[in-house]
């Protein structure tokens, strides 16, 4: 009977344990998961499909904004506008969604925009463009004269 009460007491030892650990691990993953899904590494698959767009349309000549809408099915509505660089290399901003700190998600960052304020303002005024983004394309772009 003694040995019966003995293996009982080491089952839920065991069993106390496993739970601990069960719990600890638990608390770990969603810790560090919350951890990974803010600052940069948050953005990491924004500036992924970025640099997807990108690379899909380095070749183009094409003067006028250029508008990517739910990119590979991400959600993600992408802008392209010429910048004024000598290449003329093109800016693309996602357009409905900032960076944690509310910051627009563009590449390349620093090149000045050339697009003209009407081009840029007649494509993202049919979409819903968060504040962000939308202030960096309307204060980069040139007014026509």
């Amino acid at each position: 009977m003694n040995n019966e009460a003995q293996t009982s007491s080491a089952w839920m030892y065991g069993a106390a344990i496993l739970l601990v650990l069960v719990i600890g691990a638990g608390g770990l993953y969603l810790a560090l998961a919350g951890y990974f899904s803010r600052g940069e590494l948050g953005t990491k698959d924004y500036y992924a499909v970025l640099q997807g767009v990108e690379f899909d349309n380095r070749g183009s000549k094409e003067p006028n904004p250029i508008l990517k809408e739910n990119v590979n099915g991400s959600g993600l509505d992408v802008l392209g506008v010429t910048g004024t660089d000598a290449a003329a290399t093109r800016v693309w901003v996602i357009l409905n969604r900032t960076s944690p700190d509310g910051h627009p998600l563009v590449i390349p960052q620093g090149i000045p925009l050339r697009a003209h304020c009407e081009a840029i303002s007649a494509v993202i005024s049919a979409k819903d463009v968060m504040d962000a983004p939308k202030q960096y394309l309307l204060s980069g772009c040139v007014h026509s004269s």
